[in-house]
């Protein structure tokens, strides 16, 4: 922080790339279709990221689908829906990031394959949904 006082905001991609680990927690109350009593994994940016990044080119798979694999994945029954939903956000924001320095859509984390433009994520996000529809109209992804 320095002398300054200055406290300056992490970006998205830091967000994502915190190195923060998974963890494993029991669900107490019913949430999002898991029920109270469930080993849950509360997932990481990274986790999330990489599930996207698996989706082929030209097709969608919605966050219930990435949660899904995630869960396939890690040996879980369930995946927490809330850290789910901000790990998300932050690999959103980190891949419209990367994107607004430079870097080829191409070489960035898919998520306009996992976010529809109208889904209530895509209003929250900072970045503006051209960022997604533009990129679903490239892979054949209109609607």
């Amino acid at each position: 922080m320095g002398g300054s006082g200055r406290y300056r905001r992490k970006t998205w991609t830091e967000r994502m790339n915190s190195g923060r680990s998974p963890m494993w927690r029991i669900q107490d109350t019913p949430v999002d279709g898991v029920p109270a009593g469930a080993r849950l994994l509360v997932s990481t940016p990274v986790m999330v990221d990489a599930a996207i990044r698996n989706i082929p080119w030209g097709m969608f798979a919605g966050p219930a689908e990435i949660r899904r694999r995630v869960a396939e994945e890690y040996g879980a029954e369930y995946v927490c829906p809330v850290t789910f939903g901000m790990n998300l956000r932050i690999v959103a924001e980190s891949a419209y990031e990367q994107f607004r320095q430079g870097v080829p859509a191409a070489n960035v984390t898919p998520v306009w394959r996992v976010i529809h433009p109208s889904a209530p994520l895509s209003r929250r996000c900072t970045f503006p949904v051209s960022f997604l529809t533009e990129r679903r109209r490239e892979e054949g992804l209109d609607d």
